[in-house]
């Protein structure tokens, strides 16, 4: 599962805690973070063959995932585009069902 979390990155570099590990977030180098733990998942994610593998893997997914609901956005939208035109019917499109 991913989680996503929004920081205001106004303290980067600070030298509290939370400045320390917003400077991380920000860092693309891990041999320039604070804190080890952060930065050895960055080196495997990075650097190590197979972290980089899943990584691809992850981005191939959401890449796709993405693509999937492109094209039942653009679906739906043409169905009721159709519908607006005339001698169409919800029945021939299942619009009113989800993909």
């Amino acid at each position: 599962m991913v989680r996503i979390f929004y920081m205001l990155m106004g303290n980067i570099g600070g030298n509290d805690e939370i400045g320390k590990l917003m400077h991380d977030f920000s860092c693309t180098n891990p041999d320039d973070m604070n804190y080890e733990a952060l930065a050895k998942k960055v080196r495997y994610f990075k650097q190590d063959e197979k972290g980089v593998a899943v990584m691809c893997k992850i981005m191939e997914d959401m890449r796709n995932e993405a693509a999937r609901e492109a094209v039942r956005k653009t679906t739906k939208e043409n169905a009721h585009r159709l519908l607006k035109l005339g001698n169409w019917h919800n029945k021939q499109f299942n619009i009113n069902k989800t993909a």
